[in-house]
């Protein structure tokens, strides 16, 4: 519809039409930030400073099939740092693990 209005009418009017219609909508950078998960928080953080991402290795499961605890380990080696994270899942264990190093590493790069 907007590319519709800005063919038809110009750029003024359609940009007066998003001002109308987005007047008091208000997107805060925290919701962005919270989008991003441990993993994602981690490989970017690597990323900007030019280093390998984590390797991320199941260290033990347990319980029953239905009902399994992972506990993953998430390593940086460059770094010589290593933690460990616990989830209902292998997916949920890595992002355990990886929030577990970014804590470290916000203690010892605070901003």
């Amino acid at each position: 519809m907007l590319g519709a209005v800005y063919l038809d009418a110009g750029y003024g009017v359609a940009q007066a039409l998003v001002r109308r219609l987005f007047d008091g909508v208000e997107i805060k950078a925290t919701m962005q930030a919270a989008a991003k998960d441990p993993k994602t928080g981690l490989q970017e953080w690597l990323q900007a400073r030019k280093m390998r991402l984590p390797a991320y290795r199941v260290v033990e499961t347990q319980g029953a099939a239905h009902q399994q605890t992972f506990d993953v380990e998430c390593e940086i080696a460059e770094l010589g740092l290593s933690e460990r994270g616990i989830g209902g899942s292998r997916r949920a264990g890595e992002q355990a693990a990886a929030a577990a190093v970014l804590e470290i590493l916000k203690t010892r790069n605070p901003r």
